[in-house]
């Protein structure tokens, strides 16, 4: 570039030039600086204009930063080619410039653009970026839902508890009563919540009648249903003194109800305890006909009034069998089977001479408990609940007036079909990486893809390898240098031959990724705080087969839920491989910060080939478009920070833009979140605010998300799909309903039974998946399966972890000290305790993955101290105690050529002190000691103690998984890949069902490392190919 000497006298005349064509606030800083000698020409038009936030009367934008730039200066217009008028100049922060404009009209198109400028001149103007300010808040719909809860009373004062369904944009809640229903209604009181408690001194058994309506900032929905209530000290009596007479029929009595207008009456089967409703009486007697002979039923009965109906009595027992006459000796022959339909299976069977009827069990596994599925007269039985994919067991028992056959021969009845799964459309994945003696490059099969396909590697266009590469997925290249630019091809195949994209080395086994850190801030309290890169998750945002990163911001003030104190805001970013920037979420002021607040869901919920992104939201959140959910001007934070009012919702947004697509009232809802300490375990707000979320396949073809809040005490959990671009509700389970699960334990006894984390999967090999959310299992229908009752652990591992064990299993860390155990392992089906042992202490850590090839299956450990322990016992899968020293026990990772996965940890230098950075050890099984083969130095690892890096996955490349680590000052992301050479060839992990939902659900609660759903390590068998499709909305495949 020319450059010339600049004399006094131009610095003044250029001075004068610049105060000429700039406001005086645009360079009120020109006096103070002197001029560079290069400074000889106007900066560059900035590249890029962001919108930030978009309300009804507020625009945030950011523009980039330019070299030779002093400043920026805003312009505005009202029309794309109108007039620009200055507004101001751009505040500079982290190289980008800032600005707000204020006081604009709601709904309305604004048009900007950005000029930088020095002490030459000002650059040419940015293309123009159109904002439009979002429309008014509408009056929010009437409340549904309304439900009453309760009725105390004490000292001759009633309170009233109503609950509601949360209103998407609500921000308060009016509640009115009246003596009459008919009557005016009169305004009592407001809620921020989904409930109001009325405390009033009415006389007993009075009537009351209860309207809700909605408000917000544009005024107040009309008013609700009406519920009534009825003021009395025995709201909904539970029936006692139930009793049963079985004679030629099944005769109930229990005790009157006094205000009861009448009963409801229940049963089941003692077999499976499902209970159903079968009739009503208005008296205390019930006479069931509809018995079937020989099986043994449970009776429940409620009683109903005014205010509903109440929780079910106790329990009793009755069956018609005549003690007199022999049960028949006799097994049905010739059972047979044929499906009608998807979901009708019929039985057929040689009619027995002295048969009277037949009852029909069946069950998931063989040798275990049978459900009682229906009776019938005839020989035949057409059973419209069997689910034709999953293999089951049937027992067709012959009866007489004495009960059931002593005999009985099980019929097998084969899944009819295979649920095959809608997966992600991922590309080759091909990867390369600088090894010690050459270049490794690596690649993926596709799950979907022949074991057998072979490859080609080439580099700077010439084929390198000698012979196709059967085998396995990578190539070392003893010639390759960090210039080298390498592509593979597949050869023949069934499916037709393609050719990777090209990729150059890495210089480095880690590649960098910048990011964009949020600007420090001030909360409440006056306090300062900045920002950390925190947990990451990947999907195919776009839907160009490559996976994109999401990654999680956490300010350096987030609290645990039992800590008080305000929060920055959480931040939610977008990166594509290559570093470029997507988009930002604000969750903004009403979601506080912290491990236990915030679970990000990507994945694509909808089968379109790109993936979406959930998570909570509230008041003042803001999309990745600038759009604001609800009112960017409340804030529910109270004294202590916590955020215990105000209305939580659930939003969708689009994984190419951040843009919300859909946004709902969240459930599971607070209810009596500050008041009733029997509802969460608390009421300041640290249980009842615990979040865990989750991706599943519950109908074994498509993706729904489920939604979990609490687990100390009450566990709630609700499942949503994605369709038409709406959630779309799909079941509830609630540890306070008034229900029971297979084994007869009622929903209560699911309290306290949930982790700091979660594992999903098909446990019980019906192609659906399950939610195990710690010590219990919920089924695919949101039905309790079963729970050990060993309550809250703060680590879980779920997969093929036994090979010699049917099924799956699930190794678990226990919190109680009085628990039988403090680590176990278990069949994840049944629920069977495999293993375990007893700890006495809260055992906080614990790991599973096999390390030593001298045991089949997985090894086993847990901490028996601190969380860095380094003895507690370290097991083989079956119990065989291996040593009492044990490796680091927070992640394992596939990471050489072997089989054994490695330790994936950190160098831990406290709270305070210097970076942590993060660590690989391998196993030293002859020695007992752990081998370190990597530490990622200039990196940091997150979440304290518990050490996880953003995200462990397999990326791209072969089958083994790669790791992101933050850096020490959070301005990048780097990803570690391995450069060792491996003979073994597997599919890639992210087609592996339950290993792809791992890494889904890996940034919930307290991370836990990804498992396959099949043996991966010594000894392994080669895994059968995933029932996967990448199609929309999955299949199913008729087995023949």
């Amino acid at each position: 570039m020319y450059r010339k000497k600049i004399s006094s006298i131009s610095i003044l005349i250029l001075f004068f030039f610049v105060f000429s064509i700039f406001p005086m606030e645009s360079v009120h800083a020109a006096t103070s600086i002197s001029v560079p000698e290069a400074l000889t020409v106007v900066p560059a038009v900035p590249s890029k204009v962001i919108v930030d936030k978009a309300g009804w009367s507020v625009v945030q934008l950011t523009s980039s930063s330019t070299s030779l730039a002093i400043g920026c200066n805003v312009y505005r217009s009202d029309a794309k080619d109108g007039t620009y008028a200055l507004l101001g100049k751009a505040t500079k922060a982290n190289n980008d410039y800032h600005y707000k404009d204020t006081n604009l009209t709601a709904h309305k198109n604004y048009f900007y653009k950005f000029a930088a400028f020095n002490y030459i001149g000002e650059s040419q103007k940015t293309a123009a970026v159109k904002v439009t300010t979002k429309k008014v808040i509408h009056k929010p719909s009437t409340p549904i839902g309304l439900t009453l809860n309760s009725i105390v009373a004490s000292a001759g004062i009633y309170k009233v508890r109503i609950d509601w369904t949360y209103t998407y944009g609500a921000t308060s809640y009016n509640v009115y009563r009246s003596t009459s229903e008919r009557g005016a209604f009169i305004k009592i009181g407001t809620s921020t919540n989904g409930l109001y408690i009325d405390s009033n001194s009415g006389a007993a058994n009075a009537m009351y009648y209860y309207k809700v309506s909605a408000v917000n900032v544009s005024g107040e929905s009309a008013l609700s249903e009406v519920i009534p209530a009825k003021l009395t000290a025995t709201f909904r009596a539970v029936p006692t003194g139930l009793s049963v007479n079985s004679q030629a029929a099944i005769n109930l009595s229990w005790a009157i109800v006094t205000g009861s207008t009448g009963y409801n009456v229940y049963r089941a089967a003692k077999v499976d305890y499902a209970y159903s409703k079968i009739g009503t009486s208005t008296n205390v007697t019930y006479k069931d006909t509809k018995a079937a002979v020989g099986v043994e039923y449970l009776y429940k009965v409620s009683s109903i009034d005014e205010n509903g109906e109440s929780l079910k009595s106790t329990e009793v027992t009755g069956k018609l069998a005549d003690s007199s006459v022999t049960v028949l000796s006799e097994a049905v022959k010739d059972l047979e089977y044929k499906y009608e339909s998807k979901d009708k299976l019929k039985l057929t069977w040689d009619a027995l001479k002295n048969a009277t009827s037949y009852n029909i069990y069946k069950s998931l596994y063989k040798d275990m408990k049978y459900t009682y599925v229906g009776s019938t007269n005839k020989n035949k039985y057409v059973d419209e609940k069997s689910v034709d994919s999953a293999t089951y067991y049937y027992k067709v028992v012959a009866v007489n007036a004495g009960g059931e056959s002593s005999k009985v021969n099980p019929l097998t009845v084969g899944a009819k079909v295979v649920l095959k799964r809608q997966m992600e459309n991922i590309d080759r994945g091909i990867n390369a990486v600088k090894a010690a003696n050459g270049v490794l490059v690596s690649w993926r099969l596709l799950g979907t893809e022949a074991q057998d396909l072979e490859f080609d590697v080439y580099r700077d266009n010439v084929k390198i390898n000698s012979k196709p590469i059967k085998s396995s997925t990578n190539y070392l290249d003893a010639k390759g240098t960090t210039t080298s630019k390498y592509y593979v091809r597949t050869i023949g195949g069934k499916s037709k031959e393609s050719q990777s994209e090209t990729v150059t080395a890495w210089e480095n086994n880690y590649k960098e990724l910048p990011i964009r850190k949020p600007a420090a801030g001030i909360n409440k309290a006056g306090e300062i705080y900045d920002y950390t890169a925190n947990d990451a998750s990947v999907a195919d945002l776009d839907g160009d087969g490559k996976y994109e990163i999401v990654l999680n911001w956490a300010p350096t003030n987030a609290k645990d839920n039992s800590q008080a104190g305000y929060t920055g805001n959480t931040y939610i970013d977008a990166y594509k491989l290559d570093g470029t920037f997507m988009w930002r979420i604000d969750l903004g002021k009403n979601i506080r910060s912290g491990a236990h607040y915030t679970d990000i869901m990507v994945y694509d919920f909808d089968g379109d080939g790109k993936a979406e992104l959930t998570t909570r939201t509230a008041d003042g959140t803001i999309d990745g478009e600038g759009n604001i959910i609800g009112d960017e001007d409340k804030d529910y934070s109270n004294a202590k920070g916590y955020i215990l009012d105000g209305p939580e919702y659930h939003t969708m947004f689009e994984g190419a833009t951040g843009k919300a697509l859909d946004t709902q009232a969240y459930e599971p809802q607070r209810g009596a979140f500050a008041t009733d300490i029997n509802e969460w375990g608390d009421t300041y707000g640290n249980r009842g605010d615990r979040f865990i979320a989750s991706v599943a396949y519950l109908d074994g073809k498509t993706p729904s998300v489920v939604m979990q809040r609490g687990y100390y005490t009450r566990m709630a959990i609700v499942a949503y799909g994605f369709k038409k671009g709406k959630f779309v509700k799909q079941w509830t389970f609630d540890s306070q309903f008034d229900e029971v699960d297979p084994n007869g334990l009622k929903y209560t006894e699911y309290r306290g039974q949930g982790n700091h984390n979660v594992s999903v999967g098909d446990v019980d090999a019906d192609g659906m998946d399950e939610i195990i959310t710690g010590a219990a299992v919920i089924n695919q229908d949101g039905k309790a399966l079963y729970t050990t009752k060993l309550g809250h652990g703060d680590a879980m591992h779920f997969g093929d972890l036994d090979p010699t064990n049917p099924g799956l299993e699930i190794y678990q860390v226990q919190e109680e000290k009085g628990s039988p155990y403090g680590m176990d392992i278990r069949d994840a089906g049944t629920g069977k305790i495999l293993f375990g042992v007893k700890s006495g202490i809260d055992t906080g850590r614990g790991l599973s993955a096999d390390i030593d090839p001298n045991y089949i299956g997985e090894e086993i450990w847990a901490i028996d101290g601190a969380w860095n322990s380094s003895t507690g016992g370290l097991y083989s899968v079956k119990g065989e105690k291996i040593s009492e020293g044990i490796p680091s026990s927070n992640f394992a990772i596939w990471w050489d050529g072997d089989l054994q996965r490695e330790l994936l940890d950190h160098n831990w230098n406290g709270y305070g002190g210097p970076a942590s950075p993060g660590t690989i050890s391998k196993w030293d099984y002859v020695n007992k000691k752990s081998v370190n083969i990597l530490t990622a130095t200039g990196t940091n690892s997150n979440n304290g103690t518990k050490g996880n890096p953003c995200l462990q996955a397999d990326l791209f490349g072969d089958w083994r998984e790669e790791v992101i680590w933050r850096t020490e000052d959070s301005s990048a992301l780097r990803i570690y890949a391995t450069s060792d050479v491996t003979e073994t060839k597997l599919p890639t992990l992210m087609h592996d069902p339950i290993y792809r939902l791992g890494v889904a659900f890996q940034n919930t609660g307290y991370n836990q490392p990804p498992h396959t759903s099949y043996y991966l390590g010594s000894g392994m068998k080669t895994p059968p190919q995933p029932n996967i499709t990448i199609s929309r909305g999955g299949t199913e495949v008729k087995i023949k």
